[in-house]
């Protein structure tokens, strides 16, 4: 291997994303080989010392659902990147070893507003060997955006300035204020597509003016149609005047019959008429120039334009036919700059370098306040005006005077050294995108995407502007005033100048040894890429400008006297060679022809032109210097110059052109082919060994045992766009199996030679009623028919050749394909992916299929097909819509974060489909299931394990399926009747003698309660986790617990499966591998707040640590304990080595690891089997009771909840609950109090739960609510009425496939409308819930098929329709009961279970004398 590849290699390494753990000792022993030259392997090796200092450099995190006050570890991330400026800052002024190699501010998945520009000043500078790194973690989609939600839209609008027949289609909303005023706007994305103001027409279309008169300083149009325009008070007019726009707001319109003539506001009327470059032509050779009227509502009549009234701020929309403005994201502005960088010539802002971030979202308002008129190039003129005697000292011939301004720009960055972007999006931005101002060198901006700009995407250099005459050649007092040594590659600048035409796509002024290369620039108004400034031949410190191998085209479509390639002024030394140009636009309201595809317009001199292909040698140059050399450039230009020009990717592959612009992505430049990209997680630029292998047709089909075996053969396939079968490498054939059994279940299994069926699973306890039934196999006419010995068809192949009328050879024959039907119940169809539906070589979703990287196979995947009306729910604790269809999850546990994202504790891998199967995948690998998503006719799953094992349940009702589920994984056990009274908990307690102080006083007030709950303030220290009480505040713990007994309560106790690096315990653990041993030092914050922040996870793959575990609880037990919280469990140490599997395959799996064993010492000491546990996977339903994590006090965090809760008991789980009133309050984490609505509101929920506890971060007590205490204690004692039908539903759930909380999909699965309601549910078999989630009391319900009676108020109710906008008191509930139900209830008020005898239980009748039951 030579030098040059060697360092490739090096290189590849240095541009691995931050956060990624390469296997660098596997690299670098790659790199050595024996028998090279010592001078390589040293080069190699300071490249790779200098990689592992990038690896060990600060880092610090950022989340949108951080905290400030946080530590800025990954485990416990801030909020705001301002925050983690000022904290790099911080440890730069300190000069803090975390310094060292670099700080890496690493930013988390989401959205990150902005309420003022974020500012990076000279003392954030870093150095040249510990730069500031500002990026995103990997795979992550991270923007910063200046935008604000317009939310609250209503249809309808009666204002008489729309015509009447329109008035409906217009929805309305006001606009959000910032701080204490309306926030103006002159930009909207709906949807992420930019709306059009209201214009007099259609975008891009105009109108030519009859007169510009500059002596009285108007236009004359044709009278516009449309009805009261000249009374319009915000009417703006955007005028076309060749090689710019000017956009002048309106003040006055008098209609003289067929002419209008306009006037407009100072002081754009005067820059308008003064200043004669550029103007309106009148009788020009393609006739005179063009305008159009915009910004009135009497113009809002088109779909997809909007307009702000002024000054309500009220906006009105037009909406799109595709829109549905109830669900819309509107988004306005609310900054014009982003991002400001700003240090000064003695102390530049040295070493940022920004990484796949987003920067969106910001506004350009200064046309709304003074107009905009420009010179060139989008810089307004601030004065203007033609000179009576022409002439300057430095230009004779000089016949006008300007004074510019500078356009805004979403990032500013002035007076800086080694200010970089890579693989960055700019993109719903208003003015400028990047502009480098002045005095910035050694920069970088590469592989970056640039779209929907309204002005300039990259600017650089100095122009003039403000107190500089702009036509005087622009000689800098200190050189370094100059922009010198940037470079500008590999971008993708698209769609952009949207508002200012006369933008450009890079604009370089006055600037030094700029490196334009390798860009892609495209559908732009004006010209593409434009250096130089000052209409001059004198020298002025332009020079060395270097434009090369670029791709232009779509350029000019709405301006002329553009170029493709276009410059100004002398600049000695540079270079224009290798571009390629072409599509150059006829702009279609042009008053002449004059566009080229490169333009030398005044002055410009010291240029080498040579080898740039363009179509036809259509160029120009306006008073040219001397020194310009021209060589062959056109169309004889060679072929591969042409080929080569535009953006490559990092390997030097060229990529994909794209012409029409898309969706963003988080992977914007790679190459086409979804399928590997988008679901497999293929590397997008190719470089690793990776591979994919597609199922063919089989070669046979026998039986074996009475299972089927397939043997299917792979091919693997051509990493290119369009897939292709690599002939090049012979077919690997592996078997897969059909098992069929009882209660219509059809498991299909492969290994890939690796792995064998087993039933011998964690995850795995079939029931009895589990069989396996032998299948038999024959071949009929191009079939394989798979039976069962009863004769029903239970599978199907079909190996028939497609019947063909070949007329065409435009595209080559789809490969070969498995195509599998299943039948699990002999009666539905479930059918494998196996056709493309639209051209062979794209595959939006593969049958089967598996990976390979470096030649091991490691990941697989299979697909079945969905039909258009399907819809799915389940998945464990989703907080996501009832219907779940259209969404792609990763199976991965992990901190929840809350109960409104995707994240989640609970990851089951079991969905239901509405065509009444479920699938459950057997793995604990992380894997991705896309439920319509990926694709929109399929069902994917990929696992992150070379082995697919899946069931297929089938059955009549969704209950049928889900015990065929449990027939699978087991059964919930029964928990005691302890268990379904009142839990009370905050975090935390901290003595006995606040406990007893509080349960005295529940007894004294008569507050039925069972359960007292201890969270993290039991121990010697707050969260440090030692399992033993701390002495001093709980000086007799037996005592305490046997006296709380005596009182009728028991003790539940908080603990986590890890050992803390300070605990007594971690001796012990470490010396007997109890705790994983770490393979690698871990982060940490300190904050004993999650996995990384504790010296190891417990290693329950390990029998002896298991045991260890159970002693600790046992000490505890046996104390009196009654419940242990089985906290966390959701993530482990991954870079730990556990006794029983590798960390990537424990890592979903070990929350049932975590809870068997503390299910199971529970039961043994005190005969109850119960936990009370976060996370989950299959098989944890086994081991109640879970509940649902961090949620917020708040209606969202209530509705997130249920929704968790109702996929949740879609997935298996017979039990759950929820933290009453939510965990954590707003604004304050910890110390906001929660609202009396939202405490009452969520106590009649967790009523109506299979489990009801108090829990949260501040005061959970009801007497600190006084206003509604009396309510409270009220429902409380409804909650002990009811508990014996909770007992006796509890009871059927156990035996069969229902939980407690069911989803109205549960009992009507073929009512559409129930696949779209997730805030209602059945509670057990015989209740309808619909839990009030707002502060207005009122809300709608659904009310199913059947006879219905208020629980409340008696009132009698027929099913099957909606009640309407129901006022709903604070002490009441929408709850229902089956008529002639009867329901379980004890007649007795208790203070706790101990006092209840359910023998005594009595039948309340729901028959006509029922007057509900507060009445009865």
């Amino acid at each position: 291997m030579t030098t040059q590849s060697r360092m490739q290699q090096i290189d590849t390494l240095a541009n691995y994303p931050m956060g990624t753990k390469p296997d660098y000792f596997r690299l670098i022993k790659k790199t050595f080989k024996s028998g090279e030259p010592m001078k390589t392997k040293i080069i190699c090796f300071i490249a790779f010392v200098s990689y592992t200092f990038y690896l060990t450099a600060g880092d610090i995190y950022v989340s949108p659902y951080g905290n400030d006050n946080a530590a800025g570890t990954r485990q416990s991330p801030l909020q705001t990147l301002e925050q983690a400026i000022k904290q790099a800052r911080e440890w730069r002024r300190l000069q803090s070893p975390e310094t060292t190699g670099g700080i890496n501010i690493l930013l988390e998945e989401g959205i990150y507003p902005q309420y003022k520009s974020l500012f990076i000043r000279p003392e954030d500078s870093g150095t040249t060997d510990s730069p500031t790194r500002i990026t995103a973690v990997p795979n992550a989609r991270v923007v910063l955006s200046g935008g604000v939600p317009v939310t609250g839209w209503e249809q309808g609008c009666k204002d008489t300035r729309i015509p009447e027949t329109l008035r409906n289609k217009i929805w309305v909303a006001e606009a959000p204020r910032m701080g204490n005023r309306i926030l103006e706007t002159r930009q909207m994305w709906v949807n992420e597509t930019k709306a059009q103001r209201a214009a007099q027409f259609p975008d891009g279309v105009m109108e030519r003016m009859i007169d510009f008169n500059p002596e009285e300083e108007t236009i004359t149009i044709p009278t516009p149609q449309t009805a009261g325009l000249n009374a319009a008070s915000q009417v703006e007019m955007i005028v076309h005047q060749r090689w710019a726009i000017a956009i002048l707001r309106v003040k006055e319109m008098i209609t003289e019959g067929a002419n209008t003539i306009v006037r407009f506001h100072d002081p754009e009327s005067r820059l308008e008429f003064a200043h004669p470059w550029p103007q309106p032509v009148i009788d020009g050779e393609k006739g005179n120039s063009s305008f159009c009227l915009v910004n009135a509502l009497e113009l809002l009549d088109q779909p997809g334009e909007w307009y702000q009234d002024y000054p309500s701020g009220r906006i009105y929309y037009y909406p799109r036919p595709h829109e549905d403005m109830t669900k819309a994201q509107v988004i306005i502005p609310a900054l014009e700059t982003l991002l400001t960088i700003s240090g000064t010539l003695e102390r530049p802002v040295r070493n940022i370098h920004f990484q796949n971030i987003s920067f969106e979202h910001t506004s350009w308002m200064r046309p709304s306040y003074q107009g905009h008129v420009t010179l060139q190039g989008g810089f307004h003129l601030l004065d203007a005006y033609k000179l009576p005697i022409p002439g300057l000292p430095e230009k004779a011939e000089l016949e006008n005077q300007a004074w510019i301004g500078r356009p805004e720009a979403a990032i500013q960055i002035k007076c800086g050294n080694n200010i970089n972007f890579n693989h960055c999006t700019f993109q719903h931005l208003a003015a400028t995108g990047v502009d480098y101002e002045r005095a910035v060198s050694t920069s970088i901006v590469e592989n970056c995407h640039f779209t929907d700009i309204g002005g300039t995407a990259l600017l650089v250099g100095t122009f003039p502007d403000e107190g500089f005459e702009t036509h005087v050649p622009y000689t800098p007092f200190h050189e370094q005033e100059l922009c010198t040594g940037i470079t500008i590659r590999n971008n993708l600048i698209e769609e952009v100048t949207n508002e200012d035409w006369g933008g450009v796509g890079i604009g370089a002024g006055y600037v030094k040894n700029i490196h334009i290369v390798h860009n892609e620039v495209c559908h732009v108004n004006y010209s593409g890429i434009c250096v130089g400034w000052g209409w001059t031949l004198q020298e002025s410190g332009m020079s060395g400008n270097r434009i090369e191998a670029n791709y232009v085209h779509h350029f000019a479509r709405r301006l002329y006297d553009a170029g493709g390639l276009y410059t100004l002024s002398n600049q000695p030394g540079s270079v224009m060679r290798n571009n390629r140009i072409e599509h150059l636009i006829d702009a279609p309201y042009a008053t002449n022809d004059r566009a080229f595809y490169i333009y030398f317009d005044e002055a410009t001199d010291g240029y080498t032109v040579e080898n740039n292909w363009c179509p036809s040698e259509r160029f120009d140059s306006n008073r040219p210097g001397p020194h310009n050399v021209w060589k062959k450039n056109g169309p004889q230009v060679d072929e591969s110059i042409r080929q080569k020009a535009g953006r490559v990717a990092v390997g030097g592959v060229s990529q994909q052109r794209i012409i029409i612009k898309t969706k963003l992505t988080k992977r914007r430049m790679k190459p086409t082919n979804y399928h590997l990209f988008d679901f497999l997680d293929f590397d997008p630029d190719l470089s690793r060994d990776e591979s994919l292998w597609k199922a063919y047709k089989p070669t046979s089909v026998y039986e074996k045992d009475g299972d089927i075996c397939i043997n299917v053969p792979f091919q693997k396939q051509v990493l290119s766009n369009d897939m292709a079968p690599d002939t090049a490498s012979p077919r690997e054939e592996y078997t897969l199996v059909i098992r069929q059994y009882t209660s219509g279940i059809t498991r299909l299994f492969i290994g890939f030679g690796e792995k064998s069926m087993t039933d011998q699973s964690e995850m795995l306890q079939f029931s009895d009623r589990v069989k396996k039934l032998p299948l038999q196999v024959t071949q009929v006419e191009g079939e394989w028919i798979i039976s069962t010995q009863d004769g029903i068809q239970r599978a199907l192949i079909n190996i028939k050749p497609p019947v063909l009328d070949r007329w065409s050879e435009l595209l080559p024959d789809p490969q070969e394909t498995l195509d599998l039907r299943l039948y699990p119940d002999g009666k539905r169809e479930i059918r494998l992916a196996a056709y493309d539906h639209f051209s062979p070589p794209r595959y939006d979703a593969l049958p089967l299929a598996f990976c390979k990287r470096n030649g091991v196979k490691e990941r697989a995947t299979l697909s079945f097909e969905s039909k258009p009306d399907e819809c799915f729910a389940g998945t464990g604790e989703r907080f996501a819509k009832m219907d779940l269809s259209g969404q792609t999850f990763f199976l991965k546990n992990q901190d929840g974060q809350g109960v409104n994202n995707r994240r989640t504790y609970k990851n089951i891998p079991f969905y239901l489909s509405s065509r009444m199967y479920g699938t459950f995948y057997h793995t604990c690998a992380h894997s991705k299931l896309s439920l319509a998503g990926q694709s929109t006719r399929s069902v994917q799953f990929l696992s992150d394990q070379a082995m697919l094992d899946v069931f297929v349940i089938a059955g009549d009702t969704m209950e049928e399926i889900l015990r065929g589920y449990r027939d699978l994984t087991g059964y919930p056990s029964m928990p005691p009747l302890w268990s379904f009274g009142i839990w009370m908990s905050r975090m935390t307690y901290f003595s006995a003698d606040e406990v007893n102080e509080i349960c005295d006083r529940m007894r004294a007030e008569h507050y039925p309660c069972d359960v007292i709950h201890l969270d993290t303030g039991w121990f010697k220290t707050d969260w440090l986790c030692e399992w033993k009480f701390n002495e001093e505040r709980f000086p007799d713990p037996k005592g305490f617990i046997q006296g709380l007994k005596k009182k009728g309560y028991r003790v539940s106790l908080w603990q986590l499966p890890y050992v803390a690096e300070n605990a007594e315990q971690i001796d012990e653990a470490r010396k007997n591998d109890y705790i994983a041993p770490l393979t690698k030092k871990q982060d940490s914050e300190g904050s004993n707040f999650s996995a990384l922040d504790y010296a190891g996870t417990i290693d329950f793959t390990y029998p002896q640590a298991t045991e260890w575990y159970k002693g600790l609880l046992k000490n505890l037990l046996d104390m009196g304990v009654t419940c242990i919280k089985t906290d966390f469990g959701e993530n482990i140490h991954m870079d730990a080595l556990y006794k029983g599997m590798k960390p990537e395959l424990l890592n979903n799996l070990y929350a049932l690891l975590y809870q068997k064993a503390a299910y199971e010492i529970t039961k043994d000491v005190t005969g109850d089997g119960i936990v009370w546990a976060r996370s989950a996977w299959a098989g944890c339903q086994r081991y109640p009771l879970h509940w649902g994590g961090d949620s917020c006090s708040s209606w969202d965090g209530m509705a997130g909840s249920l929704k968790g809760g109702l996929h949740f008991g879609l997935s298996g789980f017979a039990f759950w609950s929820h933290d009453v009133p939510g965990f954590h309050t707003l604004p304050n984490f910890m110390n906001s109090i929660v609202d009396d609505d939202v405490y009452m509101r969520w106590t009649q929920f967790g009523v109506f739960s299979s489990h009801i506890r108090y829990h949260g971060t501040n005061k959970r007590e009801p007497w600190h609510y006084p206003a509604i205490a009396p309510m409270i204690k009220k429902w409380w004692k409804l909650r002990y009425t009811l508990i014996p039908y909770i007992v006796e539903q509890s009871r059927k759930a156990i035996a069969s496939g229902a939980p407690l909380l069911q989803a109205l999909i549960f009992h009507h699965p073929e009512d559409k409308l129930c696949w779209h309601i997730d805030d209602e549910y059945y509670f057990g078999n015989d209740f309808l819930v619909a839990p009030v989630m707002n502060s207005e009391n009122r809300r709608d319900v659904y009310l199913p098929e059947g006879k219905w009676v208020n629980f409340f108020t008696g009132e009698r109710l027929e099913g099957g329709r909606w009640l309407k906008n129901l006022d709903i008191p604070l002490d009441e509930m929408p709850v229902y009961v089956r008529q002639g139900a009867t329901i379980p209830v004890y007649p007795d008020e208790v203070e706790c279970t101990d006092n209840m005898d359910l023998s005594k239980s009595i039948g309340l009748h729901i028959d006509p004398h029922f007057k509900g039951i507060f009445k009865n």
